[in-house]
Formats: C-alpha cells, structure tokens, sequence
C-alpha cells in the first residue's frame, strides 16, 4: 500500500474509532450489553471478511494464532472496562473520557515504540509529558 493510502485508512480508523463509542453511549445500553452488540456486530464483519479472503482461515494455527487469542483476550478487558465506562458516562462527559483514552493509548504507544527502538527522542519525550499533562487536565 502506497503511504497516501496508508494515511487515508488510518484517518478513517480514527474516525470510525471516535464515532462508535459515541454512538454506543447514546444507545443507552449497559457496559455487558453494549459489548455483546459491539462483538456480535464486529464477529459477523469477521466472518464475511474471511469468506472474501479464505486464504486467512490458514493463517489461523500456531504462535500467530496463540499471540492473537493473547490480544483477543487484552481487548476483551478493554472493551469491558470502555463499555462500563460509556455507560455510566453522561452526552457530555463520553467524549471527554473518549478523549483520555485516546491520549493514554497514544502515548503509550510511543513508549513501546521507544522501547522497540531503544531511545525515546527528544520530541517523544515532551509528547507523552504533554499527554500525560493533557489527561490530567482533562479529568
């Protein structure tokens, strides 16, 4: 994939990933509720993209397989606790808690990435202090 198409799907993740749990506060449905809707809807578009693909159902076995039931399982816990969170969060405060989430998944993804590289620069460094300064400011 060319770098503009890269950019292109990762602006449309973001919107998509901001949008739905906005939307899903407003269904009015609890934290277990809104992940069996969340998961139901998310397994179907699953299995419709592995017929299209079918080469992936062999992907499926081995340490691929054992590492993405591991991520399955830290998204569950996720998925939980944000549920749990949009449901008790009001129309105006899901977007601000949204908004921490973000921040902190974000900067915590700098510092893997840091730690993959073996240094933080200089400019990661002061991003994830202004992360962190911006959830504090959000609370």
């Amino acid at each position: 994939m060319s770098q503009i198409s890269l950019l292109l799907a990762s602006v449309a993740t973001g919107v998509f990933f901001s949008a739905w749990p906005l939307r899903m506060n407003q269904s009015g449905l609890p934290g277990t509720a809104a992940m069996l809707v969340y998961a139901s809807v998310s397994i179907v578009a699953a299995f419709v993209a592995m017929t299209v693909s079918p080469g992936s159902w062999a992907a499926l076995r081995g340490r691929p397989l054992l590492v993405g039931v591991q991520a399955g399982l830290l998204n569950a816990a996720g998925v939980l606790l944000f549920t749990f969170m949009l449901a008790r969060a009001t129309r105006l405060e899901a977007p601000r808690l949204l908004l921490i989430v973000v921040i902190t998944q974000t900067a915590l993804s700098g510092l893997w990435a840091a730690y993959q590289v073996g240094s933080a620069e200089p400019r990661l460094v002061a991003g994830l202090v202004t992360a962190l300064l911006t959830v504090w400011l959000l609370r």
